[in-house]
């Protein structure tokens, strides 16, 4: 679907929900800005910023560093596909609760300044080896000045990986986690549950480093 389609669905959506949000599309050119994402969005007093992209678009860095401003500014602000994307990031904003300035000396919570990483490695398969395998690789983003995220080292501590309801609820529960984290850092070749993180990572805006199974950095997105 072109994007122009995408972004008409989208507006036809917001559009239904009334008077519980106000959005516009921002225009490109010489009169618009440079990286405000495609549509801005007011939803029951939560600031949205959506960027509509086709399944295999990429986010220029004007585009990526306008989301990660909105975002650390208290808004909510990803790339999106689809109505279906923009509904999860309706729900995303209406579970969220919005920071209370208690006085004029003790602001709102902030985000550390440390970088939140999140790990994406294997886990199925070879347990013991690819739990090894994590451990070095949260050592790695630690020794890097970042404060690392191993879902599969945590979650497994409680949830069994083998009954499909806890696996279904140990990503969900990653995926909330994901969406806090300034980038995410894959090793190996993705697996299944890899390539949904991936995948989400994207639509939502956080940068995506690949590494090798050693940990040597193949790329950046």
């Amino acid at each position: 679907m072109p994007e122009k389609d995408i972004v008409a669905a989208i507006k036809k959506y917001l559009a239904s929900l009334g008077s519980d949000v106000f959005f516009w599309k921002e225009w490109g050119g010489p009169y618009g800005t440079s990286g405000v994402p495609d549509i801005i969005c007011c939803c029951k007093g939560r600031f949205l910023g959506l960027e509509v992209k086709q399944p295999k678009g990429r986010l220029t860095e004007l585009q990526k560093r306008a989301i990660e401003k909105i975002n650390a500014a208290g808004g909510i602000a990803c790339r999106v596909e689809s109505v279906e994307d923009v509904k999860c990031v309706i729900e995303q904003a209406d579970r969220e609760v919005l920071p209370i300035q208690k006085n004029s000396t003790q602001g709102a919570a902030r985000r550390p300044r440390i970088p939140l990483v999140y790990i994406c490695s294997p886990y199925r398969g070879d347990i013991e080896t690819n739990v090894h395998h994590a451990r070095a690789y949260c050592s790695l983003a630690a020794s890097q000045g970042c404060i690392p995220f191993a879902p599969h080292l945590l979650f497994m501590q409680f949830l069994d990986d083998n009954c499909t309801d806890e696996r279904m609820l140990g990503m969900y529960m990653g995926a909330e986690m994901l969406r806090l984290c300034d980038e995410l850092w894959t090793f190996g070749e993705p697996s299944e549950g890899m390539t949904a993180e991936i995948e989400l990572a994207r639509r939502i805006g956080i940068p995506v480093r690949r590494h090798d199974m050693k940990g040597q950095v193949i790329d950046d997105e």
